[in-house]
């Protein structure tokens, strides 16, 4: 299982990740507390830590990338975006 937990949103492009890490047919990958867009991918600065940046993903690529290793998404949920530590939301960010 490869957990990203709360952490994709600081990684450049996680298709680097993807392409090095060995995955067999039973593979896992688990993302939580993380902010997706529905619009274009963005980049915000974290309210928490001010030399953070994060990286809103396209949740609709996400997925595309995710078939394209032949992942299938098992579990979607959403919690108030009010929870993520990101500053200047853009329209249909979700959390």
């Amino acid at each position: 299982m490869l957990n990203f937990g709360s952490s994709l949103q600081y990684l450049d492009n996680y298709n680097i990740i993807f392409d090095q890490v060995d995955f067999n047919k039973n593979s896992k990958i688990l993302i939580t507390a993380t902010s997706f867009t529905t619009q274009k991918k963005y980049m915000s600065k974290q309210i928490n830590h001010l030399n953070l940046n994060q990286n809103i993903n396209n949740f609709k690529k996400l997925i595309i990338d995710f078939k394209k290793k032949n992942f299938q998404l098992v579990f979607k949920s959403s919690i108030n975006i009010k929870l993520a530590s990101i500053k200047n939301l853009k329209k249909k960010t979700f959390f």
